[in-house]
Formats: structure tokens, sequence, C-alpha cells
């Protein structure tokens, strides 16, 4: 027997542990692209082009250590009626994200070689909404807590090789790890002292894994003149080499527990789903540069967990990503020739699949999301450095609960306000 676990779990699920997951681009990670929207597939040549375009390796001019990149934000998820009619899911999350770290060696006049490390999402929520409503004597209680973290890191070795003047090629390798942790509680308390009435009800969900996976990203690169560059990258689903996870569930009422489920062991299986980018740039060095990316991120489905329960069932946690295509847009000019200034538009449209009921219910909330990114920098022969702003926001729908009714449709939205700064070292 399969224990389709949305059906039994996420009845109760909030939307807001699921929020972010559907988003690829909630901020951009990198240095110059950081500050462009991510449009870097036709011009990275530094660390950042392992992540968007390992080709441009080919062309870095100098050894580079990217010292830092960090990222410190603010995040607001809101889920109108989330809880019930007129209780609003309403929840702000601080945030220090170290985005990137990485070294590149230009070995040769044509090969050039890297290792690097990129934090491309992390997710951390905390809340507690308590509401006390009064009938006379009576005192009706709901308590409502959330807690999750999420996080991915990449990090791998990346080549590249320029064939001619104007044509390159590279790759890298990336072992992705993610940890995964969340805990929901649902708590009903009813008291009726002049009746001698009490009644309790709880609901309480638990879910950790971590996973395992390699991920091969392939990139070209073409410069057919001092101005013009065109870049490809692509990216297969990545390939899961392990990974374990638990899950508790328990609902409770007043004379005890009436359901438990105990999953230990589990398998996951937290497929990134296949991606083509192309780029293309327009740019005269040391003064100004104007890019357009496009980006592909094709269909996946999975489990992110399937184990047996203690009666030896099968349970299932099940994921789905639908197609989506973004893009990103982004200008650089040079004040005197030391201090460049940035800003880009990027989008980061949801992959959620709608949602409709109970079948959707352990997918994240379909929220479309749109960024504007913006940074000063400063240039020496030997360092370099970028303090900038991204900013991001989007609205949509997930699933609430309502009490005599089950799930429900509601409205949410999000927005990310983040200040990154990164450094770099070249020699």
């Amino acid at each position: 027997m399969v224990c389709f676990l949305a059906a039994i779990v996420c009845v109760c699920l909030p939307p807001a542990i699921l929020a972010g997951e559907a988003n690829y681009r909630d901020y951009i990670v990198g240095d110059r692209a950081a500050g462009m929207g991510g449009a870097a597939t036709a011009l990275a040549t530094a660390v950042e082009s392992c992540y968007y375009n390992p080709a441009g390796l080919a062309l870095t001019e100098n050894n580079t250590i990217s010292l830092s990149a960090s990222v410190y934000g603010l995040s607001n998820y809101r889920v109108r009626d989330g809880w019930a009619p007129g209780r609003d899911i309403d929840i702000d999350s601080f945030l220090v994200i170290p985005t990137a770290f990485g070294s590149v060696w230009k070995v040769s006049e044509d090969w050039g070689l890297a290792f690097s490390a990129f934090v491309p999402h992390m997710e951390r929520i905390n809340d507690l909404d308590v509401y006390t409503e009064r009938f006379g004597p009576a005192r009706r209680e709901e308590f409502n807590n959330i807690n999750k973290d999420d996080q991915t890191i990449r990090l791998g070795p990346s080549v590249a090789y320029r064939v001619s003047g104007e044509v390159s090629f590279g790759l890298s390798i990336f072992g992705v790890y993610r940890t995964f942790s969340s805990f929901e509680q649902m708590v009903w308390n009813l008291e009726a002292p002049d009746a001698d009435l009490f009644y309790f009800a709880g609901l309480s969900n638990q879910i950790k894994y971590n996973d395992f996976s390699l991920l091969p990203v392939l990139g070209a690169h073409y410069r057919p003149g001092s101005n013009w560059s065109f870049g490809l990258s692509a990216q297969p689903p990545s390939f899961n080499l392990g990974g374990s996870g638990e899950l508790f569930y328990t609902y409770q009422e007043t004379e005890g527990v009436r359901f438990a489920m105990y999953v230990k062991d589990a398998r996951t299986r937290n497929t990134i789903p296949a991606r083509v980018a192309g780029g293309v740039a327009w740019s005269e060095p040391g003064r100004y540069a104007l890019a357009f990316d496009l980006i592909y991120n094709f269909y996946a489905s999975g489990n992110r967990l399937k184990g047996k329960t203690q009666d030896g069932d099968t349970a299932i946690y099940p994921f789905k990503n639908r197609p989506v295509v973004d893009f990103s847009l982004g200008g650089e000019y040079y004040l005197a020739e030391n201090y460049p200034l940035r800003a880009g538009f990027f989008t980061s449209l949801s992959s959620a699949p709608t949602p409709t009921g109970i079948e959707t219910a352990s997918y994240p909330a379909k929220i479309d999301k749109y960024g504007l990114t913006a940074s000063i920098g400063r240039e020496t022969a030997n360092t370099s450095f970028n303090l900038g702003l991204n900013y991001s926001w989007g609205t949509g729908h997930h699933l609430g609960f309502r009490e005599g009714e089950g799930i429900v449709r509601v409205s949410a939205r999000e927005s990310f306000v983040y200040v990154f700064a990164g450094s770099s070292y070249f020699f």
C-alpha cells in the first residue's frame, strides 16, 4: 500500500513552510553578476563564470581569489487568511548568506582552472502565532508554530580551454549538498469552566533530510570581435548520489494520540532540473557593457522522501517542477576609470504547479517574482570591491487550511531585500 503523504500530512501543512522552493533565483550569486541582474552568461570571466558559464574561465587575464561575497537580507512572506479567515501568515526573516567563494588559476594562455563554492538557495523561517477568543466564560485558543532551515551549497572544480582567439569551452562539476529540516504544529484548545468542558486537538509534522548529488555544467563562449560576445551553458538533471531522511507525524485529541506515523531511513532524491542558458553582450572593457540572458529550466518530478512507515506502508513526499523561462538584463558603466556602476532586472518565475486541491498540497507556493539589482564598486590593479542591493517581489497563490472546510486556495506574496558585498584579489 502506497501512502500519499500529501493527503494525510499536507492537509495541515501551512504554505509558508514550502515557500521559495519553486523559484530558482531568489537572489543573484556572484560579484559582477549580482549587480547586473544575473546577466553573466556572455560576460563572466572570473569565479562567477564557474556558475554561469565555465567557458569564460579561459578568458580571464589574472589569477584570482574571491575572498568573500556575502548577502545580508530581509525576507517577508505573507499568506492572506493562511491560518483561518482573518488570520494571515506574516513572517519576517533575517539572513546572512555566503553566496560565493573561489579561486581561478590562469594555467596558460589558453587554459583556465578554478575551484568554487556557491550557495544558490537558503531559507530560514521561525514563527509563532497565538489567537485567543472568549465566549463568556469559555475560551478558545489556537497555536501555530513553524520552524524551517533549508540550505543548498554547490562546490567543485572547473576547467576551460580556448580553442582559438574567438571560441572557448568549459566544464564545471559541482557536488550539491542540501540539508532540510522543518517542524510545524497546529493546536486548538477549548475551555469552558462553567460547563466543565475541555477540548484539545493538535497536529504536528517534522521532516529532516540531507541529500547529495552531482551536477555538471557545460559552457561555450564566442567573441567575434572586441565588443560583441555570446555565451551558452547547459546542465543536465542532477545525478543523485545518496541521502537519507526521516519524518514524524501525529494527530492528538483530548483522549490521546489518534494517529501517528514515523518514517525512518527514508531515501531522498531532490533532482535539480536540467537548464539551458544563452547570453549576448556588447561591451567596451573598462567603460560600459550591456548584457541579456535567457534561461530555460526543464520539467522535473520525483519524491523528496520515500520510505517505509512503522506499519510497513510506503510513504512518499512528492515534488514537481514545471518548465520555466527566466531572463536577465543588465548594464554597466564606469565612473572615471575605477568605479563601475551596475544595474539589472531579472525574473524568478515559479515552477510550482497551479494549486488546486489536495493533490497539489505538497508543492510550494506558486509566486512569480521579479527583481532589481544595483551596485557600485572600486577596482585597482590588484583588487576589486563591490557593494550593492538586490530587491525582488512577487504575488501568487497557495493552499491554506480552513477548519471545517479543509484545503482552500489563498493569496500569497513574498519579497526580499538583500545588501551584498564582494571582494576579489588579482595576482
